[in-house]
């Protein structure tokens, strides 16, 4: 039981780094768009 809720754990903390990626890269794309 405590390797599944592990785990899931993980899984949540990966998604959570792929958005903050996402959401970074995409505000850098805003930035070059202000600066250009």
């Amino acid at each position: 039981m405590n390797s599944i809720i592990r785990g899931y754990d993980n899984d949540l903390f990966v998604q959570d780094k792929a958005l903050w990626g996402l959401r970074s890269r995409t505000l850098e794309l805003k930035i070059d768009d202000v600066f250009t």
